[in-house]
């Protein structure tokens, strides 16, 4: 209930209440007892007062009042909604909102307002909100990893190609497909134009149906491609993303993508504390000023595995299936 009230102040920017309600969502989740009555809810350290009502009256309640009005408000429910079309974020709902669009059906009837991204995402509106089957999420990672096999069958073995998100977590259902791939050999050479190259070829076998973002080599020579999928006419379009990360941060990346975000916070929150700013492109040491600035004082740690990101931080390794904080 906590994390409605979390969503919806996320919404409408209030980022002050943001902040405490996150903040309170993980204590609570770190919290070893269970809590049962309002003298466990009084004993708890770092949550404010007004939230600890929230709780007990949960607690007492299944739900609270301030719930319900959020929920049933008309912005809010027109804000969620016209948020769930891929390329419109909360700031573009509110916008569209104030221009009169509050439903799908007038979003439709006001194309023009969208940019190119946004009108796939409307296409596909239904499609991509819905969670697909550990099953069909697998048959698309086969696809890739054929495609790949079939351009470079012989430099194949020296690529890693894994599955992130909810579905290396273990979840019976994903929301999309996220692969990152990676030299395995600790050599920092890849094939020209790689990433291309594959798109190229996840188009001409049909695959791939839509391109929202074509990858770009960064300073890091990271790439990053984003798009929708499909396996088959009778299928249901599906959102893709495909990554590619060198070896030294691949570690940073493998973490980073594969989640829970919940679990991610903790991770940086953990690392912040031991004078570190943690990410998917490095932990890197930082001084942090008084006026709140951070200053990165030195180079990333090489990591090349999950594992040497926990030992980094002195942290025991999780396994993928135990981060669904």
């Amino acid at each position: 209930e906590l994390e409605k009230l979390y969503q919806i102040y996320q919404q409408e920017k209030d980022l002050g209440r943001t902040i405490a309600y996150r903040r309170a969502i993980s204590i609570l989740q770190g919290h070893k007892q269970q809590i049962q009555s309002k003298e466990d809810i009084k004993k708890i350290k770092g949550i404010g007062d007004k939230i600890k009502l929230k709780i007990q009256e949960i607690l007492q309640n299944g739900t609270c009042e301030k719930i319900q009005n959020l929920i049933n408000d008309e912005k809010n429910i027109s804000i969620n909604i016209l948020s769930k079309v891929w390329g419109i974020g909360t700031n573009t709902a509110h916008i569209l909102y104030k221009k009169g669009i509050k439903t799908i059906e007038q979003l439709k009837q006001n194309q023009h307002l969208l940019n190119k991204n946004q009108k796939i995402g409307l296409k596909y509106y239904d499609e991509l909100n819905k969670r697909m089957h550990r099953e069909e999420a697998t048959k698309i990672i086969q696809k890739v990893q054929e495609q790949i096999k079939i351009l470079y069958p012989k430099q194949y073995d020296k690529y890693n190609i894994i599955a992130c998100g909810s579905y290396r977590r273990e979840k019976e259902t994903c929301g999309d497909v996220d692969i990152l791939i990676c030299r395995n050999d600790f050599e920092q050479y890849k094939h020209k134009n790689l990433m291309i190259t594959i798109i190229q070829q996840l188009h001409k076998c049909g695959l791939l149906t839509d391109d929202l973002a074509l990858p770009k080599n960064s300073r890091q020579g990271v790439e990053n491609y984003m798009g929708v999928c499909q396996l088959s006419s009778d299928q249901l379009h599906r959102r893709i993303d495909i990554k590619y990360y060198p070896n030294f941060i691949y570690g940073f990346a493998l973490i980073y993508f594969t989640g829970s975000d919940y679990f991610n916070r903790s991770m940086r929150l953990f690392a912040r504390k031991k004078g570190f700013s943690l990410s998917d492109n490095g932990l890197f040491p930082v001084q942090r000023c008084p006026n709140k600035v951070k200053v990165v004082s030195g180079e990333t740690i090489c990591c090349y595995t999950e594992k040497d990101v926990f030992d980094a931080l002195h942290l025991k390794y999780q396994e993928p299936k135990m981060r669904n904080l």
